[in-house]
């Protein structure tokens, strides 16, 4: 084998044990999987160069061909990583035909090597391109999507370079020992790729870490709905503008007899009516209006510009929505009451919050289950 492509190969075998190695330490893998599959990419990228080195010395037939389904398999990985970075999935035949698929041709072809060696890195390259596309395409001006799509796309060229070579080329072959320049520039560019793809993946998963803890920081864990914080940060911002909308109403909503509900089923089915009533919130609310859990068993919404007839209609579906859905989904029914004040001028927040929690008072004396507007 030549010296040039021996020291490629070895560094790139000797980059991607390193990089699999260092994520698995400082980083751990136990719980983060899009770094877990990049993780096993590196690692069978790894294997590949084991098994087409030691091809060069005995049974070529079978180690390149474990090669090439340890290649396949590394790029498949790749597609995983991205998916689960991006939010997505890979079915299982997604997954595992293209390993299968090109093991199996260059195996049955391997006595016709060009035919082999075109036909697995012309499938080696629609796998890189079809990751190139679902990068790029996702991209969206995010920076690590953009580099990391880049080089694939870069890589699967080389890789249909190389397939061409095989099968309409003059020269030598562009088997893994021919030191022409189409293979010492692949080899390159695929250790440069590992390097630049473990950079973009810890660079997501960051970005991801802090969107978590942003939403952890501004998101009720338990409802989903906004916070008490930002909740009235948001609204003072929207307040603070000029003012557009002469029908905003804020609202506060509180449970009946939530206590009671604690004491008689128990806090856990008292989370589930947290749940139930975060989520009728969510789903009924227009886009653009705000709902927070206030605090307990209060909530808080801040609906902009909501017409009066727009308001009772939003406000029968909430009572109607929770009490026959608390009835089939809990076994029992549970009812609110609420306050609702409409914004009059430039009326601050904290004016509006304590005009409607009067109105709420009033709500519950008159009986609960209803809701008493300004």
């Amino acid at each position: 084998m030549n010296f040039s492509t021996s020291t490629a190969g070895l560094g790139v075998l000797t980059n991607a044990l390193l990089m699999a190695l260092s994520i698995a330490y400082c980083v751990g893998v136990r719980h983060t999987n899009g770094l877990r599959s990049w993780t096993w990419s590196l690692l069978f990228q790894a294997l590949g160069f084991v098994f087409f080195v030691a091809s060069q010395s005995w049974n070529p037939h079978a180690l390149t061909t474990l090669g090439i389904l340890c290649f396949s398999l590394s790029l498949s990985y790749v597609q995983l990583t991205t998916r689960r970075l991006l939010g997505g999935r890979i079915s299982h035949p997604m997954f595992f035909s293209p390993p299968v698929v090109l093991a199996l041709l260059n195996a049955i072809f391997f006595s016709s090597l060009p035919m082999a060696v075109g036909l697995t890195n012309l499938g080696l390259g629609l796998q890189g391109l079809w990751l190139a596309w679902v990068l790029l395409k996702a991209a969206n001006h995010v920076r690590w999507r953009l580099l990391m799509g880049s080089t694939v796309l870069l890589n699967a060229i080389t890789l249909f370079a190389r397939s061409g070579q095989a099968f309409f080329g003059e020269g030598p072959l562009p088997v893994f020992d021919n030191p022409s320049l189409l293979n010492i520039a692949s080899l390159m560019l695929l250790n440069a790729t590992m390097v630049l793809g473990t950079v973009c993946f810890l660079l997501a998963h960051r970005d991801a870490a802090e969107q978590a803890l942003n939403r952890l920081a501004s998101y009720d864990s338990l409802t989903g709905l906004l916070n008490r914080r930002v909740w009235l940060e948001q609204a003072e911002t929207w307040m603070a503008m000029p003012s557009r909308n002469p029908n905003d109403v804020v609202v506060l909503l509180d449970l009946d007899h939530f206590k009671t509900v604690n004491d008689t089923y128990g806090h856990a089915v008292g989370d589930q009516v947290l749940v139930l009533f975060g989520a009728i919130i969510r789903n009924t609310l227009r886009r653009g209006d705000l709902a927070g859990r206030y605090g307990g068993e209060e909530f808080c919404l801040l609906l902009v510009d909501c017409a009066p007839e727009a308001f009772a209609a939003l406000d029968a579906k909430l009572h109607a929505q929770m009490e026959s859905r608390s009835k089939t989904e809990l076994g029992f029914e549970v009812s609110f009451s609420a306050g609702a004040v409409v914004r009059q001028g430039a009326t601050a927040l904290p004016e509006l919050l304590r005009q409607a929690d009067a109105l709420l008072y009033r709500a519950k004396a008159a009986g609960r289950k209803q809701t008493v507007c300004s």
